[in-house]
């Protein structure tokens, strides 16, 4: 299965934003950081890094899936479609 979503970089940093253990300062300093934006851009560019070099084709079936609003196709044929490529 591979998804996506059209604002995953702005998903990205909200995540990183609201995450709880980010907002204490000991944890930045741990991590190298003066300050959770300083961190949310640095984990921001380095997801895209790897996504852009992210293998998206395969020798095999691949279910795609788009999760920019839900789960397109719905969650029913995503599992539909795993249980038939283990039954394979």
């Amino acid at each position: 299965m591979r998804t996506w979503c059209d604002d995953a970089p702005a998903r990205q940093a909200r995540r990183e934003r609201a995450d709880r253990l980010l907002q204490r300062q000991p944890v930045l300093d741990a991590l190298g950081y003066r300050a959770n934006e300083e961190h949310v851009a640095h984990a921001t560019a380095r997801m895209a890094a790897v996504t852009a070099r992210m293998r998206t084709a395969f020798d095999f079936p691949v279910l795609a899936v788009d999760s920019s609003d839900g789960y397109d196709p719905p969650i029913p044929e995503i599992v539909d479609f795993v249980v038939r490529a283990q039954r394979a």
